[in-house]
């Protein structure tokens, strides 16, 4: 089952990587495209601005699903920079739940929007693209990074890297603790 869940991870891994790339050059050609376009023919592509918008939504959901799967995502990790490493994995683990279930939410209300969108129609600017297909990456982002998590908790990854404690920091914890005592 292992060897299963770690090919998932890896064929996920690769995916998302190679779409972030694409959608980062395309961010790019665009962009560069627009600046000569402005510059030598004092013109642009009119459709190219909305385009670029959403692909930064698309990045930032991307990124943070390979964020996800390093354990480098924004978290608070109060309750798990306790120096107990048994009570520090439950934290961890209590709060990957805690993730997919906020995540599970997320894409749910997604989809209702997604609804709302294709209800009330309209394209990207100047374009003959349905606004809603840019918006498709809200549900599968947030899955995307509930997936992540889930195979991240399988395969006992509950560590994550910027997360443990190093000795100056215990050092420090015990100070406060023995002065709060006083």
């Amino acid at each position: 089952m292992r060897r299963i869940l770690e090919a998932i991870d890896l064929y996920l891994w690769k995916v998302v990587a190679i779409t972030t790339g694409v959608v980062v050059l395309s961010m790019v050609g665009l962009s560069f495209t627009q600046v000569v376009m402005r510059l030598l023919f004092n013109a642009g592509l009119l459709w190219a601005d909305s385009v670029l918008t959403h692909l930064v939504l698309w990045l930032a959901l991307l990124g943070g699903t390979l964020a996800t799967r390093e354990g480098r995502q924004i978290s608070i990790d109060l309750l798990t920079r306790i120096p107990n490493p048994k009570v520090r994995t439950l934290f961890r683990w209590l709060g990957g739940v805690f993730t997919v279930i906020v995540c599970f939410l997320l894409a749910r209300g997604s989809i209702a929007f997604l609804d709302m969108q294709q209800d009330i129609g309209g394209f990207l600017t100047a374009t003959k693209v349905p606004s809603w297909w840019a918006a498709v990456i809200l549900p599968a982002g947030f899955s995307l990074i509930a997936v992540q998590v889930l195979l991240n908790l399988a395969l006992g990854r509950t560590d994550g890297f910027d997360t443990e404690i190093t000795q100056t920091e215990e050092a420090e914890i015990e100070q406060h603790s023995t002065e709060a005592e006083s």
